[in-house]
């Protein structure tokens, strides 16, 4: 790697120095690995001198995995906050994507656990306050989400006609275009005189956030060896993250020459 061509591995793994030459010696695979990226702490040349390095000074420990947000510019996250913050993330492009389309009115009603078998773990009420009684969810993290999300996204009629294009090079720059629900609202604006009025959805917003933290999730089978409670702490929350968040969504557009 030059200075003309920044690391861009998906994770970063920071290791005391002392864990960092055990590694080389008992998972030497980890050191050479295409999609992650191992650390030794203090930093010395030349990681010294990574700027991308440097722009992570508060998150420099020893036992720390970082990942790379591609729904978030591309900053580096704490894996553990991952799935809170994807999460998140995802349903804010997909607003994005909602407003470019022509939306005039964008609401969430409910969001819903949903594990892998397809059954529902808990649900809240969006149109209320989360935590006043609106519903019950099973996991902190998703609780997180839920305090998160903007209920009700109101824009002005008339502000702008759609772009259906303009959308789906949006959805495509910004990863969030093989979501088969974007997808297909995009394409249900594409067709000439469009006159759709509204839509009721359900979309899954964790599911990008879900393959994150999988693939992190293998960093712990390429260690090999226990490096302490910052790496046991975290990988124990990541794997805790096993149901689907869903939005229940409408979407309310104004149809042309009304």
């Amino acid at each position: 790697m030059t200075p003309e061509e920044p690391d861009t591995r998906p994770h970063i793994v920071f290791l005391s120095r002392d864990d960092y030459n055990r590694t080389r010696m008992e998972s030497p695979k980890l050191l050479v690995d295409p999609v992650t990226r191992v650390v030794p702490l203090p930093l010395r040349p030349p990681d010294s001198e990574d700027p991308a390095l440097r722009g992570l000074a508060g998150e420099l420990r020893p036992g720390t995995i970082l990942l790379r947000n591609t729904f978030g510019g591309g900053a580096y996250i704490d894996a553990a906050a991952a799935y809170e913050l994807i999460s998140v993330a995802k349903f804010n492009l997909f607003a994005n994507v909602c407003q470019m389309l022509g939306a005039t009115r964008l609401e969430v009603n409910e969001m819903r656990e949903v594990d892998d078998h397809g059954t529902v773990k808990g649900s809240v009420d969006l149109r209320v306050s989360v935590g006043h009684g609106s519903g019950t969810l099973s996991r902190d993290s998703s609780r997180k989400v839920a305090g998160s999300i903007k209920g009700l996204w109101v824009w002005k009629s008339g502000s702008g006609a759609g772009d259906a294009e303009r959308a789906a090079a949006y959805a495509t720059a910004e990863h969030i275009s093989g979501d088969p629900v974007i997808a297909g609202l995009i394409q249900q604006c594409r067709f000439a005189g469009n006159a759709l009025s509204e839509h009721v959805l359900e979309l899954n917003i964790s599911s990008e956030a879900q393959r994150a933290v999988q693939g992190a999730m293998k960093i712990e089978s390429v260690l090999g060896r226990n490096f302490g409670p910052a790496f046991d702490a975290t990988f124990s929350s990541l794997s805790k993250h096993t149901e689907q968040l869903v939005l229940q969504v409408r979407v309310v557009f104004t149809p042309p020459g009304t």
